[in-house]
């Protein structure tokens, strides 16, 4: 999704992302910025999507806590 700011990409991006796992499907967001992540998980954190989600900033750093999310 690409605009100019405040134009709601994150929003957009959000409801799709919430959409796809309300229809059991998987989806995957890979953004360039750290921050546009941040800002779309927690609008998804918003609404309780936490369950749902994996963030992952760093590969190495971040593997254990998705383990443990997992299990």
């Amino acid at each position: 999704v690409q605009g100019p700011p405040g134009t709601g990409k994150s929003q957009l991006i959000a409801n799709l992302l919430a959409d796809a796992a309300a229809a059991g499907q998987r989806a995957l967001l890979v953004c360039q910025k750290r921050a546009a992540l941040d800002v779309v998980a927690d609008r998804l954190a918003g609404v309780g999507m936490t369950p749902f989600m994996a963030l992952i900033h760093d590969a190495r750093h971040d593997r254990p806590a998705l383990y443990a999310q997992l299990n």
